[in-house]
């Protein structure tokens, strides 16, 4: 994810027709010097409901929390964890006693992951044990 992504959107003029409403590059838009290899490019937010043909995208920093309503797309690239896990010790990052459990986290969004090569491993937990 090192090269820019480039995002097309179409729209319908006033009087029907077929037409480009956007032609950009998107940069990363969060790393993390602790996770080398980890990326976030993200496509797509607002917070307009509901959702329709005149949803324009809004700009902010990035956040993990989504207000309630919003909507994100984005393109997640997620190192393997034994690249993670050797990149931490290598510079004395804390793991925790089950590696396994190394970068999970918890969030109140919902979350459609495709995941495009490789293996995500997903815990699910109970919404009475929920706490970010």
């Amino acid at each position: 994810m090192k090269d820019l992504i480039r995002k097309v959107i179409s729209a319908i003029d006033a009087n029907g027709h077929s037409r480009f409403l956007e032609d950009t590059q998107i940069p990363v838009t969060l790393t993390d010097e602790n996770y080398p290899g980890f990326a976030v490019t993200e496509l797509f937010y607002t917070e307009q409901n509901p959702q329709n043909l005149s949803v324009s995208h809004t700009s902010r920093p990035y956040d993990l929390a989504l207000p309630p309503g919003a909507f994100r797309i984005c393109i997640c690239r997620i190192p393997p964890l034994a690249e993670l896990l050797t990149y931490a010790r290598n510079n004395h990052l804390p793991i925790p006693d089950n590696e396994k459990n190394y970068m999970m986290h918890k969030t109140l969004s919902v979350d459609y992951a495709y995941i495009l090569s490789g293996d995500v491993l997903c815990i699910m937990i109970g919404t009475d044990s929920f706490n970010p």
